[in-house]
């Protein structure tokens, strides 16, 4: 039986006050409702330098593949960093937004001996922030999906070719 993905938690104090207990059980519980093994909460004052820097280390520490925040208003500018998307997917509790890991195809096909599924699709990056993607419970990921802006003005590229590619013309 294969190991459950590891996640972490972050808040930033400033943010949750004395909502911070509260924050922490949110996110505990949103990462076990998605299956991961939950490894530890990393709380960080709005004033400590590079403190992305710090979580992005944290998360690299403990080979987390998700982090896990209150909402997008606990990073700075209230965007989530495209440098944390790099490496791990970010959930928002209050939203249930995902924030995906961008799939680069070249290496991915460079590591499986070009047995990776090419996607028609990447993740792109917005004005200082990394698009949500909607993927709900980890179980469901490698299933076409609806990506768009923060805005929710969502596009289903993934969904719309495979179903060219089938004969389907629907657009939902």
């Amino acid at each position: 039986m294969r190991p459950r993905p590891t996640a972490v938690g972050y808040i930033c104090r400033e943010v949750s006050g004395v909502r911070q207990e509260w924050d922490e059980f949110r996110i505990r519980s949103l990462a076990a409702r998605f299956g991961y093994d939950y490894a530890k909460t990393i709380v960080l004052s709005g004033g400590t330098a590079d403190r992305i820097v710090q979580l992005i280390d944290s998360v690299r520490r403990v080979d987390a593949e998700a982090v896990f925040v209150p909402s997008e208003a606990h990073f700075i500018g209230g965007r989530v960093p495209t440098e944390l998307v790099r490496i791990a997917d970010v959930n928002t509790v209050d939203s249930e937004n995902t924030f995906a890991r961008w799939i680069d195809t070249d290496e991915a096909n460079a590591a499986t001996c070009g047995n990776a599924v090419h996607l028609s699709a990447r993740t792109e990056l917005t004005e200082g922030g990394a698009q949500w993607m909607s993927l709900g419970n980890p179980a469901r990921r490698g299933r076409p999906t609806t990506t768009g802006t923060s805005r929710r003005t969502a596009t289903t590229t993934e969904t719309m070719t495979s179903r060219a590619e089938h004969g389907d013309s629907r657009t939902d």
